[in-house]
């Protein structure tokens, strides 16, 4: 369901070295670059990573409810990386160790330089099941109204909900990244991250544009409608009732 993921920085050069070095132990490497903009990816595609300034021109900021999930293989890679990111300069968020929820979960959570929250995570022994982005959380102020919102478009894009939970919903398409709507676990609201977005993955400019209608249908804003953003390149943005930045996209 999630094509990729971006998380807002103040600071691109320091957040790249951030990056590099903590992707690079998962494997990834930078896709593509500009001067405001740092994507990482794995060879054979799955969900990526990018790191911006906002495109407003207003600081970043960090979402409370907002979190991208890096898949590991193995409880001891995400032991791994969640020493590697606080050696960094990142800040604890919980100690890698098991979780309740979902079976056999095991993660680690972190704070960016930035005070993007992230985590490490792994479901049992039997390896990641997508890349980079394992899954990706935004916050709701509202989950019921926000499931209603989220069902609409994961059923133009062929997902569907696989667990939840009262203050959590998890959608996702067979074998991909997985999408989740919650309330904050601290219990404080819900914010909107300056610079986060989740971008969903389309199979052609027509779903593209059924998703755009559909958002704004429910009551979600209209960030741009959809077009051609550059050669190859297709997305509609809008925010959902909470706030949150998402676009709809195809490549090619």
């Amino acid at each position: 369901m999630i094509g990729y993921m971006t998380l807002g920085t103040n600071d691109l050069p320091r957040a790249a070295q951030f990056y590099d070095a903590v992707l690079g132990a998962l494997g990834a490497k930078r896709m593509m670059e500009t001067d405001t903009f740092i994507a990482w990816g794995e060879a054979g595609g799955g969900a990526g990573l990018g790191l911006t300034k906002p495109f407003d021109g207003k600081p970043a900021t960090a979402g409370n409810g907002v979190m991208a999930a890096l898949a590991c293989e193995r409880p001891a890679q995400v032991d791994e990386i969640y020493k590697l990111a606080l050696s960094l300069g990142a800040k604890d968020e919980g100690a890698a160790g098991p979780r309740p929820g979902p079976p056999n979960f095991y993660a680690g959570y972190f704070r960016d330089p930035d005070g993007n929250k992230l985590n490490a995570y792994v479901m049992g022994e039997g390896g990641k099941s997508a890349h980079i982005v394992g899954y990706a959380t935004m916050g709701s102020n509202d989950v019921a109204r926000a499931g209603k919102f989220y069902d609409a478009i994961a059923e133009i894009v062929g997902a569907q909900r696989i667990w939840e939970v009262p203050n959590s919903i998890v959608w996702t398409k067979p074998g991909g990244s997985q999408f989740d709507i919650t309330a904050p676990f601290d219990g404080k609201p819900a914010t909107v991250g300056n610079g986060a977005m989740v971008a969903f993955e389309c199979a052609d400019r027509a779903q593209v544009d059924a998703v755009h209608k559909v958002a704004l249908a429910l009551g979600g804003g209209d960030e741009g409608a959809p077009g051609e953003r550059w050669p190859g390149f297709y997305a509609g943005y809008f925010r959902d009732p909470d706030g949150n930045k998402l676009n709809a996209f195809m490549m090619g």
